[in-house]
């Protein structure tokens, strides 16, 4: 692996150990997913994810993140690939981000739900508390 400043932030306490180290063994924990996409690479295809889940041991403990990822091969002089390049966007602060969103308005849309209800009973039957 060879990369820049902003995939050593990534790496997280990986780095340097990562550089010069082939892919699998810089990340074993998903070194299935990476031979796929090195063995993909390499036949001349690519790949891409969006909001690609992933444990990852950054910090020396299992850290879940999403990433959008992007792999291409890289030719030799001959156009045969020979390696792979990767973008790797992390997105975990965004998904986490909609995944609150979401249970925000779930919450929202229950309690508008709950609200609803308690007022057409209290039409019905009379007064009712509610949140009290």
């Amino acid at each position: 692996m060879i990369y820049n400043d902003a995939y050593s932030v990534f790496a997280g306490g990986r780095h340097p150990f990562l550089l010069g180290k082939p892919v699998e063994e810089g990340w074993p924990e998903i070194a299935d997913f990476n031979r796929n996409v090195v063995d993909t690479c390499l036949s001349g295809a690519t790949l891409s994810y969006s909001g690609k889940r992933l444990t990852l041991h950054r910090n020396g403990q299992p850290e879940d993140v999403y990433m959008d990822l992007h792999y291409s091969p890289v030719a030799e002089d001959n156009g045969q690939p020979a390696g792979v390049i990767s973008i790797v966007f992390e997105t975990t602060g965004k998904i986490l981000a909609e995944q609150q969103r979401d249970a925000a308005e779930r919450a929202f849309r229950e309690a508008n739900r709950r609200l609803q209800l308690a007022l057409s009973s209290g039409f019905m039957l009379g007064t009712w508390a509610y949140g009290t």
